[in-house]
């Protein structure tokens, strides 16, 4: 096993293509994307309604190296910063 950072963000769907491409900028081209993804946070719920997709939040893991956890965070800031979301860090154990 060996010491990896995760990044755990959940995005609003609109966000994902430009977030993705910013990644694939910094050499990030592997990734789980989740569409879909629903849950209560402190302003209000994020429930999709049918149908509508432009109101979806998708939630994107990365599993990277330190340096690239914080290249990661710099892409992501801006559209959290714009739209809200939720970012998250942790330190885990990456099985080789």
């Amino acid at each position: 096993m060996e010491p990896a950072k995760k990044v755990e963000v959940i995005i609003d769907s609109l966000d994902v293509p430009e977030v993705l491409d910013g990644l694939g900028r910094i050499g990030i081209h592997r990734y789980t994307a989740i569409n879909g993804v629903v849950g209560h946070g402190e302003g209000s719920d994020s429930v999709a309604a049918p149908f509508l997709s432009a109101f979806e939040n998708t939630y994107v893991m990365i599993v990277c190296s330190d340096a690239q956890a914080q290249q990661i965070l710099d892409v992501v800031q801006p559209f959290l910063k714009r739209r809200g979301g939720v970012c998250l860090l942790s330190d885990v154990q990456r099985l080789t």
